[in-house]
């Protein structure tokens, strides 16, 4: 394959990078109508029980991880670009015919049956996911110059952003709305993934037909001669080993989120009571990240002068831990003792500050993984690479669960937040991290 030409020095002039940008914003925004709706909801069938909640996503997150591998096999083998837009489409209308069968057994009354709807389309979504992801996140890749690489990859993040602070703000308003007619919000979410599927469709690049056919034993070797190239790449490697345990610490704070809400704001006086429902402060939160992204995204998007990711990345992982004690200190100075409104505004701010430290952590981090690892490898790395650094995530959401059911959201975050700390202080001494 020959990487296409691009004539403009600003990358949101290329056509099918404009495509895919706006494809993604769509479909983004579904799924975070989708996550943002599913978790509330299970709360709610279930009245609260945080350990079904942590299952649901654990099992999701199995699904996902398992068949990334698959997904990045395939992305490498096959025209990127249709299976980036055949995988929404088949999301959308999967995702509207759950509504119409979830409409029909909340009729019942049949809140069993509801959660077996919920487990089962969340393995199939997070199956297809794990097809769509290797393969969206490499075509970029084949669409772009490599100076434009850092570019490319801060403006997605600011994407993620935008559509992290529309999409949250939304889905709390729509949730709220709907949360009586669920499957009204899913036939939304299964509309917004069709009209993506339509703009991804007009995707070109130079796609040449593999001679090889697609079969386990080829698929088995591919996946064999990623992990082989993965091993060349020690640095890469250093630092998504510790990504691995930055998120199975992280993972649990985001999704209790949901249940703070839905346990500590309701018949309380908090920040903006009178007009902020509690289920709506889980999207304020996610939103103050979004912003906080969005700024920093542009400013990185912007910038000329090369970087040193290696530190850029140390020194963004050591303010985020800062900025994490500062968290859970406040939680037990003022949500425990029921003085909402600060804790509010206090956490606010730190999301803000949060916001400005990931986009820090994840451009540099992406942008070393385009430049060192050839395009011809990219979506099977890109896969394994996934499966490497979320793969105790399901594991964290399911032990997050728990943890809150026996003891509390109290000591969760402090579990969280040594964790964090112990694999900052690993990360930051390791000197082939820095080197990158």
């Amino acid at each position: 394959m020959e990487e296409q030409a691009i004539q403009s020095q600003n990358v949101l002039r290329n056509k099918n990078y404009l495509l895919l940008f706006i494809g993604t914003l769509v479909s983004n925004i579904g799924a975070t109508f989708y996550s943002f709706a599913i978790s509330l909801y299970i709360l709610s069938v279930t009245n609260n029980n945080a350990a079904i909640q942590g299952f649901y996503l654990g099992l999701c997150g199995i699904i996902f991880l398992i068949f990334t591998p698959l997904g990045g096999v395939i992305a490498d083998r096959k025209n990127k670009a249709k299976i980036v837009y055949g995988t929404d489409y088949i999301r959308g209308f999967l995702i509207i015919a759950s509504a119409v069968l979830i409409y029909f057994l909340t009729k019942t009354d049949n809140s069993n049956a509801v959660l077996i709807v919920i487990f089962i389309m969340g393995i199939v979504l997070n199956f297809i996911s794990a097809i769509f992801n290797p393969a969206s996140g490499s075509l970029v890749r084949f669409l772009v110059k490599e100076d434009q690489f850092l570019q490319a990859n801060a403006y997605f993040n600011s994407l993620h952003s935008f559509q992290g602070i529309v999409g949250m703000i939304l889905a709390g308003v729509m949730y709220s709305l709907f949360k009586e007619n669920i499957h009204i919000l899913f036939v939304i979410i299964g509309v917004c993934y069709i009209l993506s599927g339509v703009s991804e469709m007009f995707i070109h690049y130079q796609y040449t037909k593999g001679e090889n056919q697609l079969t386990i034993k080829s698929a088995l070797a591919d996946f064999v001669g990623g992990l082989k190239y993965l091993r060349t790449k020690k640095a890469i490697l250093s630092l998504i080993a510790g990504v691995l345990f930055l998120n199975f610490f992280l993972t649990p704070y985001f999704n209790s989120l949901s249940y703070f809400a839905n346990v500590y704001l309701p018949g309380k006086e908090y920040l903006f009571s009178s007009f902020i429902t509690p289920e709506m402060w889980v999207s304020v939160l996610g939103a103050t990240v979004s912003v906080g992204s969005l700024i920093m995204g542009i400013i990185i998007g912007n910038r000329k002068k090369p970087m040193k990711y290696g530190k850029m990345v140390r020194d963004n992982l050591m303010l985020f831990c800062l900025i994490y004690m500062i968290m859970v200190s406040v939680f037990y100075l003022f949500a425990e003792t029921d003085q909402l409104k600060i804790y509010l505004i206090i956490i606010m701010i730190c999301s803000f500050i949060i916001g400005l430290v990931i986009v820090n952590i994840n451009v540099p981090i992406g942008t070393v993984i385009y430049r060192d690892i050839e395009k011809e490898q990219l979506a099977k790395v890109n896969s394994l690479i996934s499966v490497g650094s979320m793969g105790l995530t399901p594991i964290a959401a399911s032990l997050g669960g728990i943890i809150i059911n026996n003891v509390g959201l109290g000591i969760l975050y402090v579990i969280c937040g040594v964790g964090f700390l112990i694999t900052t202080i690993f990360i930051s001494l390791n000197k082939k991290t820095m080197q990158l």
